[in-house]
Order: structure tokens, then sequence, then C-alpha cells
């Protein structure tokens, strides 16, 4: 038990160096890249789910205005 216990403690975390927590919202040219991507590559569903990802977080961030006014 000793051993496999020692051994552990001279790792590094697997996220050491990483951007960690929130990532920043995409930009708008980057979510036009991907559906046009999308597109060129007939993925009609995952098209559809970035479609509706998109519209949805555009209705939460409106709401939360109207909310806050």
């Amino acid at each position: 038990m000793d051993a496999s216990a020692g051994s552990t403690r001279g790792r590094d975390p697997w996220n050491k160096g990483r951007l960690i927590g929130q990532k920043l919202p995409l930009k708008l040219k980057e979510i036009w890249a991907i559906r046009i991507r999308l597109q060129l590559a007939e993925r009609l569903r995952d098209l559809a789910l970035c479609s509706g990802q998109v519209i949805s977080d555009a209705t939460i961030s409106s709401f939360s205005a109207i909310v806050r006014s």
C-alpha cells in the first residue's frame, strides 16, 4: 500500500497550466464559422442543435436584460 501512495504524490495534475473556470462566450464570427462548416458537411442534426442553442442563449440573455430593468 505504501508504494502506490508514494507514486501519486510526484505526479502533476492533469490540468496544470490550463485555463480553468468559465470561458468567454463565442463571438458572432465564430458561431457563423461553425454553422458554415456544419452546412458544408451536411450535418443537419448538429446544425439544428447549434441553432437551437444559439437561440436559447439569445433568449436567456434578452430575458435577463428585461428582468434587470
